[in-house]
């Protein structure tokens, strides 16, 4: 897998942000989350999320990091 880097100013993450966020809950509204995503994506995220709060997370600094 090649690396990208994909360069954003803090306004455009935002905007990135925002816009990824009235996607998501727009399709709530119509597909559950448990049909929109598969397993492994929600463990995932319940993963992270978990990590999160308990503040057990470091900055990745690549893809292969982000994505490992």
């Amino acid at each position: 897998m090649n690396n990208i880097t994909v360069r954003f100013s803090p306004q455009e993450l935002t905007e990135v942000l925002q816009a990824y966020n009235t996607i998501r809950l727009f399709l709530e509204k119509l597909i559950s989350p448990n049909e929109l995503y598969q397993e492994q994506f929600l463990k995932g995220l319940h993963e992270a999320h978990n990590e999160i709060e308990a503040g057990q997370f470091e900055e990745a600094d690549s893809f292969e990091k982000f994505i490992g």
